[in-house]
């Protein structure tokens, strides 16, 4: 009928239905009934249900009931004569027959012989811990063999060692400790006697006084006098009624106020009981002050029972802090309670760690949660660990759930990267990281998409966002059509499901539009007026016009301009015809003014090299009428260009005329001056064989007449000595240049020049005088049978 209870030492409550004998044991019971406690030193552990061996013992305890004792200052043994590990402030001494524990030096906690510490206490440094912290200079000022502070010791502490305060004093001499300076409000040798309430507070705040005879160092308050400001001036407002004395001193202040005529108030830090009327010693401080006059503030780490008015003692500490005032940190393993104010034992540890404080590791690795067996390998290891003994460090980017123990594969990866041990980093447009294995990003950034967001999301995709495959988030810009907005709709529409299903037209425009825009046409509006043959030479599906373009526009829908053609390519917008005026590719070249008016009153010329298509006007010739012709009155003897003979050598063109002159050098004769504004069109020379022949029989026949010319020419105006260069009142010299006759023949000339001729400052030919013209030398001169212009001579 289940009438029994289960034994209190059965965990669980749960015990054998029929013997009543317990299935498991709660910890610190053995026995069939768990009824029997483990052994006292057992550590929380337990022992062994069957035989109540203990599975480990508390510290300096050892054996199968942990009921023998190791040697003193032993934490760990496995008999009395070896132990294993000593307690802090003891070190290992092995000797042939025993391992036993030695103290090791003054102030070091942890040490490794007498002369290595490995942890010295709080306030000491050194190898050996043997030097105070309260040396002047630190340890560089401290003999490491003695201890002894060799330039004396900081503030308020004397002693060769520095180790002494100097209590109420500031500082005090290194070897006596009496006082040379005292804390602010007391002076005298041991700094015991208070400095006058009438002194008033320096800029520190506080009251100080001469170490020797108490003089105040600042003025006196209101209301005293003298060197030490203890002489009182009659002030009896804060008199209690009626007790005014028979000096005039009051007898009782107020609360809150001190002195013989109660002018001064009690320090701000006394409690409501105010201060001693004579001495103006608070009765009792506020909670968090002590001191005479509740000057001094309690450590921050007093519990709430605040601290000795004496000395600032904390009565009790914060949880983790111990000393006397509360200075100290318990060690960080001791459990939640902390540990003793004046010993530092840890009231518990905490998992994994033994010891009074608390400070030796159980667990050899980083175990997850301090759980080890009995040998200190760890059951499993805390994150970012692995290994047999959790000591390795898994990689760097591992994250927070750590690896593999054993492969040291990555649990998962830190944002941003991937592969098995998380090496590799993410694709640039990943956002949100990617997954560990194939890279594949968790998402992308905007304007892209794809497994590893490495595609570009369409430029007509709205906001320039797109989902994973590529289809836009929010849509396309008007005109597009998804799913990707790469298709274009119909002209004038905004919105489209597919290419040539318009859902939304431009403003204006359905399609049925009853009103198009200036310059468009047809049901829908998608036909340009500048297609060639209207609406007819329009597809008004596609807007494209099938006929061409009219004049000055070009692409598929004929609404482009040409600029600055008259026709142009419909296809690439190059020019086929120009604009009155212009020529060119590009038609930005301007045909020459000299071309004459066409019947329509314009300029015309060839679009390709600007020939005018024209005669040319009076004064100019050539192909563009860019020559410029003279027309001045013919002069008698203005028939030749004067060249060298050297020419002849070439040839002559058959619709030339070939003067050969004799040059007269007897007397000038102005048929021998050179007109400068005479030029000639270079051209191909023509074959000696043709040219030669047919010139050699003009030649003779011309020069016969030439020289009778020129003959009865001289004789009629007295032929003088005629110079190579004319004199400053005739026109410049020029070098003749060879002229294209109308059929592109060409005669090649040079020019008579010769040294000797030279030009003054106003750009005039000169003759020195010294270099003429050779006697009969013969000149050679081309004039077109077409053309009536010839030189004029003055």
């Amino acid at each position: 009928m289940c009438s029994s209870i289960c034994s209190v030492g059965c965990s669980g409550s749960r015990c054998d239905q029929v013997t009543g004998g317990c299935v498991v044991c709660e910890r610190g019971w053995t026995g069939d009934g768990c009824d029997v406690a483990c052994p006292s030193h057992c550590n929380d552990q337990g022992c062994n249900k069957t035989n109540g061996t203990c599975v480990a013992c508390d510290a300096s305890w050892y054996g199968d009931y942990c009921g023998s004792q190791c040697s003193p200052h032993c934490m760990l043994c496995f008999d009395a004569t070896l132990c294993q590990r000593c307690e802090p402030g003891w070190y290992m001494e092995i000797t042939r027959s025993r391992n036993q524990c030695a103290n090791c030096p003054d102030h070091c906690e942890v040490c490794n012989n007498m002369d290595d510490c490995t942890t010295c206490q709080d306030g000491w440094v050194g190898p050996r811990c043997q030097c105070s912290e309260n040396c002047d200079g630190g340890l560089q000022k401290c003999d490491q063999n003695t201890g002894r502070c060799t330039a004396g010791c900081v503030q308020n502490y004397y002693g060769d060692s520095c180790d002494i305060q100097c209590d109420a004093c500031l500082t005090c001499n290194q070897s006596t400790g009496v006082c040379t300076s005292c804390r602010p409000g007391y002076f005298g040798l041991q700094c015991n006697e208070t400095c006058s309430w009438g002194c008033s507070d320096s800029p520190d705040g506080e009251v100080h006084c001469d170490i020797s005879r108490g003089r105040c160092l600042t003025s006196c308050v209101t209301g005293y006098s003298g060197d030490t400001c203890s002489v009182g001036i009659q002030m009896i407002s804060n008199c209690t009624p009626l007790l005014v004395g028979v000096t005039g001193d009051c007898d009782v202040c107020e609360s809150g106020w001190t002195g013989d005529r109660c002018g001064v108030e009690c320090l701000s830090n006394c409690d409501d009981q105010g201060c001693d009327k004579t001495s103006g010693i608070c009765v009792a401080c506020d909670l968090g002050w002590y001191g005479n006059k509740c000057t001094s503030q309690c450590q921050s780490n007093c519990d709430d029972q605040g601290c000795a008015r004496a000395g600032g003692e904390c009565e009790n500490c914060d949880v983790g802090w111990y000393g006397n005032y509360c200075t100290i940190d318990c060690q960080s393993a001791c459990d939640d309670r902390g540990c003793d104010k004046t010993s530092g034992d840890c009231f518990g540890c905490k998992t994994g760690w033994i010891g009074p404080r608390c400070d030796t590791r159980l667990c050899t690795g980083h175990c997850l949660d301090d759980t080890c067996d009995d040998s200190g390998l760890c059951v499993s290891c805390s994150n970012g660990y692995r290994g047999p003994q959790c000591l390795e460090k898994c990689g760097t980017h591992c994250g927070n759930d750590g690896c593999d123990r054993e492969t040291a594969v990555c649990t998962g990866c830190d944002t941003g990267r991937h592969g098995a041990r998380c090496q590799d980093v993410c694709v640039q447009n990943c956002v949100g990281g990617c997954e560990q294995y194939d890279a594949v990003c968790i998402d992308c950034d905007v304007g892209f998409y794809g497994n590893f967001c490495n595609l570009t999301c369409d430029v007509n995709c709205n906001v320039n966002m797109c989902h994973r495959n590529g289809t836009c988030t929010h849509g396309c810009v008007d005109g597009w059509t998804a799913p990707m907005c790469n298709r274009q709709c119909f002209s004038h529409c905004l919105l489209c499901s597919d290419v040539a299903l318009c859902q939304r037209c431009e403003p204006g425009c359905m399609d049925d539009c009853t009103t198009c825009r200036d310059g468009w046409k047809g049901l829908r509006c998608q036909c340009s007026e500048n297609c060639d043959g209207g609406l007819q030479g329009c597809d008004q599906n596609t807007g494209r016009c099938t006929a061409g373009c009219v004049q000055n526009y070009y692409g598929d829908r004929c609404d482009v301009q040409c600029d600055v053609c008259l026709t142009c390519n419909q296809s690439t917008g190059v020019c086929t015809s120009c604009r009155h005026g212009f020529f060119g590719l590009q038609c930005n070249e301007t045909c020459s003014p000299s071309c004459s008016d066409s019947q329509d009153g314009e300029v015309h010329c060839d679009i390709s090299s600007g020939r005018c298509l024209t005669p040319c006007v009076t004064g100019y010739s050539g192909d563009t009428c860019s020559v410029r012709r003279d027309t001045s009155t013919r002069h008698p003897c203005s028939t030749a260009y004067y060249l060298n003979t050297s020419s002849l050598k070439y040839g002559v063109i058959p619709q030339h005329v070939i003067l050969v002159v004799r040059r007269d050098t007897s007397t000038r004769h102005p048929c021998n001056a050179f007109d400068p504004s005479i030029s000639v069109d270079e051209g191909p020379v023509v074959g000696a064989a043709v040219g030669g022949l047919f010139g050699g029989i003009v030649l003779t026949a011309v020069v016969a007449v030439i020289l009778v010319y020129f003959w009865r020419c001289g004789h009629g105006n007295q032929a003088q000595e005629t110079d190579i260069t004319r004199n400053k009142q005739q026109k410049p010299l020029p070098n003749l240049q060879k002229y294209r006759s109308p059929s592109h023949h060409y005669s090649k000339y040079q020019s008579i020049r010769k040294s000797g001729a030279h030009t003054d400052d106003d750009n005039n030919y000169v003759n020195d005088g010294e270099s003429q013209m050779y006697e009969n030398e013969a000149v050679a001169v081309t004039i077109p049978d077409t053309d009536k212009q010839y030189a004029n001579l003055p």
